[in-house]
């Protein structure tokens, strides 16, 4: 993970730190749908989710919370473009994500259990506007691409949600691209068979409130337009086996899209996972606590 990633930021305000009880919604019709959660939880970064995700009375009643990694830092305009530093490092969380909630966590919760376990995660990202020295060095670079319009003939909305800049004179609306603040995982974790139907699970990642710092209005960012939603994310489970599929709409889930993501199985105490199933290829997670 680089080490602009800091999951150890991923913490709620001390008002937002409650597990409290989710009203029931009406149970997904036929026998394979996902059930409500019996609660939800808003706390965590990816550590304490690893933690979580292995209780037994949290997989087997349903659970939802969100994790996030905080990635503050400075951002040339090449950085957010594709192949850029930003789009790795994305790439990264997204990447230790599902190895928390897939084979670290559900998967491996299964295989111990011996029931069938699955994990939906949705991937949001939030959005910033550049800082000073971050649109100063976009100028430089790339001149007048990035400011197309004076700030006097910007639209209202354009002012509202935009920056200035000054330069050549006078004050111009910045029309680069926004910075990454947040890689935002709301995940939903269940024991069951491979559902046919996730809308449920699909409902609670998508209203379960952002853990955020208390000064902001916080029910104005859950709808803020800077958090963007980009995938949803669905693993399952069972006898060590990891089927995966990824999607951006509801409707487009099916099980029938479901590949195989790997196997894992616990020799000699440790975690071993063999991606896409190959056993030529072990991948030895012996750091991973499996008792």
């Amino acid at each position: 993970m680089a080490e602009s990633l800091n999951a150890s930021k991923g913490k709620l305000a001390p008002d937002m730190k409650y597990r409290t009880m989710s009203k029931a919604k009406d149970l997904v019709e036929g026998k394979k749908g996902i059930v409500p959660a019996q609660y939800i939880m808003c706390e965590t970064d990816i550590q304490q989710f690893m933690h979580n995700i292995h209780q037994a009375d949290a997989v087997e009643k349903g659970m939802v919370q969100t994790a996030f990694f905080t990635y503050d830092n400075f951002q040339r305009l090449e950085d957010v473009c594709e192949r850029g530093m930003a789009i790795d490092d994305m790439k990264a969380a997204l990447s230790q994500w599902c190895a928390a909630a897939s084979t670290q966590g559900t998967a491996l919760y299964s295989l111990k259990n011996n029931v069938p376990a699955g994990v939906l995660g949705k991937f949001d990202i939030e959005f910033r506007l550049p800082g000073d020295d971050e649109a100063r060095g976009d100028f430089e670079h790339y001149g007048e691409q990035v400011i197309l319009k004076t700030w006097k003939e910007a639209t209202e909305e354009e002012q509202k949600h935009g920056r200035s800049l000054y330069a050549l004179g006078e004050y111009f609306l910045y029309t680069g691209p926004m910075r990454f603040r947040k890689f935002i995982f709301t995940s939903r974790i269940f024991q069951g068979e491979l559902p046919e139907d996730i809308t449920q699970a699909i409902y609670e990642v998508d209203n379960q409130p952002f853990p955020y710092p208390a000064e902001r209005d916080f029910e104005n960012f859950v709808r803020s337009y800077t958090v963007q939603h980009q995938a949803y994310h669905f693993f399952h489970s069972e006898k060590g086996r990891i089927m995966y599929c990824a999607f951006r709409k509801p409707e487009d889930y099916s099980p029938s899209k479901m590949k195989l993501f790997g196997e894992i199985e616990i020799k000699d105490k440790k975690l071993i996972f063999y991606p896409d199933g190959d056993r030529s290829m072990p991948k030895d997670f012996g750091e991973v606590p499996i008792e």
